[in-house]
């Protein structure tokens, strides 16, 4: 197996900040069954926190 934590930043909309942080998961395993072995991979991503961070939006944009 072999766990990693990633973190992800990304714009979203006008000032805003989308920030995720999750949890990659990679296994390996061996399958026997009668004549046969194979190896098989898994991977799963587990969202554990996702937050959006509010900026300022400039008064430029507002329409007069």
């Amino acid at each position: 197996y072999k766990c990693d934590v990633v973190s992800k930043v990304s714009e979203y909309g006008i000032n805003n900040s989308l920030v995720t942080l999750s949890l990659n998961v990679n296994i390996s395993y061996l399958v026997m069954v009668p004549m046969i072995k194979e190896v098989v991979d898994d991977s799963m991503v587990i969202p554990l926190s996702i937050e959006l961070v509010n900026g300022k939006v400039p008064e430029m944009l507002f329409s007069s």
